[in-house]
């Protein structure tokens, strides 16, 4: 009988692992000595691990409340983590899934900043307001959008076409 499971050590592991850092903003510094540190010292991961992105999001209202922290990040810092991971090259997902968001939480300044300012990037947001998305579909024309399993799709319609969805394109 073969194994079974899943070979946690990656060895024989043919294909590149891709892994997805929590706290991107609340553990900012940590992880970025850690990316640091894997750029001088590649041997401390297997060939085929790469660090793909790192997730989360400030103290924000589109975020419905998942965070530990109560830091709000002016301009300049956000910008300093905006370089940081742009320098690494390490891709940035903000989690928006507060699914109490209505019309006049969309315009929350500091929210907007936050795509602003990460917008070049191209960055992943997790949604599940289709309310949000659509205003940063329109707003953000650069991010990628992934949808949040607590989005409560019924049908397998709308399952399948919400699974992953892609930045409009740029004719409309």
């Amino acid at each position: 009988m073969g194994t079974i499971g899943i070979d946690w050590n990656f060895e024989g592991y043919q294909k590149e692992a891709h892994f997805f850092l929590c706290g991107a903003f609340e553990s900012f510094y940590f992880i970025s000595d850690f990316l640091k540190s894997l750029t001088k010292f590649p041997f401390m991961l297997k060939d085929n691990v790469i660090i793909d992105s790192v997730f989360g999001s400030p103290t924000c209202i589109w975020n419905g409340g998942r965070t530990i922290s109560d830091v709000y990040y002016n301009k300049p810092q956000l910008q300093t983590i905006h370089d940081t991971y742009a320098d690494l090259g390490i891709k940035v997902r903000f989690i928006f899934t507060n699914p109490l968001l209505n019309e006049h939480d969309l315009h929350d300044r500091y929210c907007n900043l936050l795509m602003s300012v990460f917008q070049d990037l191209s960055p992943e947001v997790v949604v599940n307001s289709l309310l949000l998305e659509d205003y940063i579909r329109d707003n953000y024309p650069l991010v990628t959008f992934v949808s949040s399993t607590t989005k409560r799709l019924r049908t397998k319609e709308k399952q399948l076409s919400h699974y992953v969805c892609r930045p409009k394109p740029a004719n409309g």
